[in-house]
């Protein structure tokens, strides 16, 4: 996974709104909402690569029907 494609990609749905932001000793904190609702979750995560993660886990739970989403392989379980 390319962490900041990734990132862009979920930057540029218009139904999603996320943030990333570095808070030092490699740890960052992701946020995920709506423009409607503001930011529905936030995440504090071990690296940047984590947080595009647990961002895309999110989106897949909170806007299935989000062009992101609908882009993403699907999950076998």
């Amino acid at each position: 996974m390319n962490t900041r494609q990734e990132l862009q990609a979920l930057e540029q749905d218009p139904q999603i709104v996320v943030s990333v932001e570095f808070l030092g000793r490699g740890l960052c904190q992701a946020c995920i909402g709506d423009i409607t609702n503001g930011y529905r979750e936030i995440g504090k995560l071990n690296s940047c690569n984590a947080a595009v993660e647990w961002l895309q886990e999110k989106a897949r739970q909170n806007y299935p029907d989000s062009m992101y989403v609908q882009r993403l392989p699907v999950l076998t379980k």
